[in-house]
């Protein structure tokens, strides 16, 4: 049970955060019978159909790892020459003309990077994971398998680097990995599809799986632990999902860590070089007593503290950008003010600090930019200030990692701390591309040599408690405290770090920090997904729920659809009701035995996506496929208002019906293991509605309230039905349309 905060009430539970009304649900439960359908399976090849499905698996492990490198190398170029700009001919010139030029670069570099989002991808705004999480289960995110998001991500988050924002690029691209994957199935030479057996929901989730994995292995360097990353985001998997993820990842990761190690002139090509904890495999290898683990304990309650007090202070900030930030010229003037705020202290300490360390790379970029930042300090150390101003934030991380005790003060790494908490947290939420895991790695291991100095050396010494593990494990408290990804970063950091005996303190502090973290908040991807209106399904059914049954937490507010209508009152349907799913249902077969009026029977059940499909002339064979633009389908060539439609051939005649006793902890695992939206409930009759009993209604999926589980709507409902469910007949040419009930 949660205690409830007042992070819950103001975001889990705030009416300024509603469900959107532009998203769909895919479809995963195919194939069922229609005609269309029935037609491809007759010639479907099952020898072809695994062929077509390896090769596009295999293509997305090479497309991927193409695609990452080729930015990630862009980024780091781009950056080692703003470095050399600066430190060569700019900051040269004297603190009043340095401060004023870089105060100038970093507010147009900040605009720059916002303008990708709101003119062109709204989609690319934020983290990116939670829009993959809502994806990979099973809503369809407007925008995210646009090719053209790629080159407006890319454009956000390498401006956004450049003005010396504290985003990151580790997960600001995965969303790429998904988008290349949904795609690679819809590829057409001539107008003809390459893989035409592989364009159904079904496929392009499972693609996109794949695809995330890809992209997280490449990243964070870490093949294991990109798949474990993609595991722990869906509802539901399997074996066969597993073994694609696991061959998509490795060969994104390999072709990654080759290609960049050849590059960069690393001799090693199995070592990853761009990994954040690869020094660590070298003479900073970690290791740990067990009186050591009551440390390791105090460091997770610290974590577990510091964690949820970021994400509490990011739905608090949420709240006021909803209230205050509304026009794209506000958006635009906060992210300048935000720009400032954030260089104006690390320029103020620049030239009235001097903090030299010694440089600890040999390989890799990191050296490079090292090399370049002597400003003031001797040939063999570099300027901690201008790293902190200048290096993109992994090389900085990295940085800060190893860097052995002594090297940076106690004062300046408490002030970096502070400055890195605050300007992170406002950096979050605003119109660019954002970052939660390396931002909160740098915090994690600024507190970690804090905490170092003034516990552990008193405790163990200063040769047991070495500054690198301390830097690390304080990484990862901070990391599982905001996160709440126990095994997914758990093995990354594991699999990165390169001992296998120090897994376990590894897995103790961060399973310690999320138990700690979670008696005070969601994880930061839930509360993220909440503020931008996508809804996503708990671990787990609430304890002690057993006398809870699906016909008290449903809701009774159905929209029903005929077997077959007028496209005029569909088209009305969709413009008034913003539900994901229809229940399709026969009238007129029973009849009330009270009032003698005929009650519906469910018939079936059919997608938003396919109605708006169903209105235009020459789109019926793309029912199954996503439509990028929903207004701009309605606004197409249509049908007739009149034409009678045939609901009944294109829905799903057998979708999945619960009977509405059914206790809430068996409902909750339908909807996981199914990896379903919506689920119908019925009485004995199959029947959506009945009488004053008012049971019926679609059964919604689940998410955490103020301290409790409440029901979410995937669709807000309009209405509540008085004595009937709400149906257009064929033979009625309008439908009454009531207004949303405030």
């Amino acid at each position: 049970m949660k205690i409830p905060s007042y992070l819950y009430q103001s975001v889990h539970s705030d009416p300024k955060f509603p469900v959107r009304r532009d998203i769909n649900s895919l479809n995963c439960d195919y194939p069922f019978p229609n005609a269309e359908r029935l037609q491809k399976e007759e010639k479907l090849n099952l020898l072809s159909y695994y062929y077509t499905k390896w090769t596009i698996i295999i293509l997305l492990g090479v497309i991927i790892g193409c695609i990452l490198l080729m930015i990630t190398f862009i980024i780091e170029e781009l950056t080692f020459y703003k470095t050399k700009l600066f430190v060569g001919y700019i900051f040269p010139m004297g603190e009043g003309a340095a401060v004023g030029i870089y105060l100038v670069f970093t507010i147009c570099t900040s605009l720059l990077s916002a303008l990708p989002v709101l003119f062109w991808h709204p989609t690319v705004q934020g983290v990116g994971v939670p829009e993959t999480i809502s994806y990979l289960n099973g809503v369809d995110v407007p925008g995210l398998e646009n090719w053209t998001q790629i080159p407006a991500r890319f454009l956000s988050t390498l401006l956004m680097i450049l003005a010396g924002l504290p985003g990151g690029q580790t997960e600001a691209l995965l969303p790429i990995g998904l988008t290349v994957a949904s795609n690679v199935a819809l590829l057409k030479i001539k107008g003809r599809r390459m893989f035409p057996n592989h364009r159904y929901d079904s496929d392009r989730m499972e693609f996109g799986a794949v695809g995330l994995g890809a992209a997280a292995s490449a990243n964070f360097g870490t093949p294991l632990g990109g798949v474990f990353f993609v595991l722990q985001q869906l509802s539901s998997w399997h074996a066969g999902m597993t073994f694609i993820i696991i061959v998509g990842s490795l060969m994104a990761s390999y072709l990654f860590i080759a290609v960049y190690n050849v590059v960069r002139n690393v001799d090693d090509h199995y070592h990853n070089a761009n990994s954040f904890f690869s020094p660590f495999e070298d003479e900073h290898k970690p290791d740990f007593l067990l009186s050591e683990f009551p440390t390791f304990i105090l460091m997770s309650l610290i974590g577990g503290v510091l964690g949820p007090l970021w994400v509490c202070i990011h739905g608090q900030l949420s709240r006021l950008r909803v209230r205050f930030v509304k026009g794209k010229l506000e958006k635009l003037a906060e992210i300048a003010l935000l720009s400032i705020f954030i260089s104006s202290p690390l320029l103020q300490l620049l030239f009235t600090n001097q903090q030299c360390s010694k440089k600890m790379w040999t390989t890799n970029f990191g050296k490079r930019i090292l090399d370049e930042l002597h400003l003031n300090c001797s040939g063999d150390k570099f300027n901690a200030q201008a790293l902190m101003l200048l290096g993109n934030p992994e090389t900085v991380v990295r940085t800060i990692l190893i860097l052995p005790d002594g090297e940076i003060s106690l004062t300046f790494t408490v002030m970096a701390f502070f400055f890195v908490f605050v300007g992170s947290a406002l950096h979050l939420g605003t119109w660019t591309t954002n970052g939660v895991v390396v931002p909160n790695l740098l915090m994690g291991a600024l507190w970690g040599r804090i905490f170092k100095h003034l516990v552990a050396d008193y405790l163990f010494g200063p040769e047991t408690a070495k500054m690198a593990k301390y830097s690390f494990l304080g990484a990862v408290a901070q990391i599982a405290g905001v996160t709440q990804y126990s095994i997914a970063f758990g093995i990354m950091m594991s699999e990165s770090v390169g001992v296998i005996n120090f897994a376990l303190p590894v897995f103790v502090i961060i399973f310690c920090t999320r138990y700690v973290s979670t008696l005070f908040s969601s994880g930061i991807y839930e509360v993220i997904a909440c503020v931008k209106g996508y809804s996503i399904l708990v671990d787990s059914a609430p304890p002690l729920c057993v006398d809870l049954t699906a016909k008290d937490i449903m809701s009774t507010r159905v929209v029903a659809l005929p077997t077959s209508m007028t496209a005029g009152n569909v088209r009305s349907v969709l413009e008034n009701y913003p539900h994901l799913e229809f229940p399709v249902m026969d009238i007129g077969e029973i009849l009330d035995t009270a009032s003698g009026e005929p009650v519906g029977v469910a018939k079936g059940i059919i997608l938003k996506k396919q109605l708006v499909s169903l209105l235009q002339e020459e789109r019926k064979e793309s029912i199954v496929l996503h439509l990028e633009s929903e207004k701009k389908m309605l606004e197409g060539r249509d049908l007739p208002q009149d034409s009678i439609i045939d609901i009944a051939r294109y829905m799903n005649p057998q979708p999945y019906f619960v009977h509405q006793d059914l206790p809430l902890n068996r409902l909750h695992t339908q909807f996981e293991c199914l990896n379903l939206h919506t689920l119908l409930v019925v009485n004995e009759s199959y029947q959506l509605w009945r009488g004053p009993l008012g049971a019926g209604g679609l059964g919604q999926r689940l998410m955490i309230g103020a301290g409790d589980y409440r029901e979410v709507p995937i669709a807000s409902p309009l209405r509540t039905p008085q004595k009937s469910t709400k149906w257009a007949t064929p033979t009625n040419q309008y439908l009454k349309i009531e207004k949303e009930m405030e």
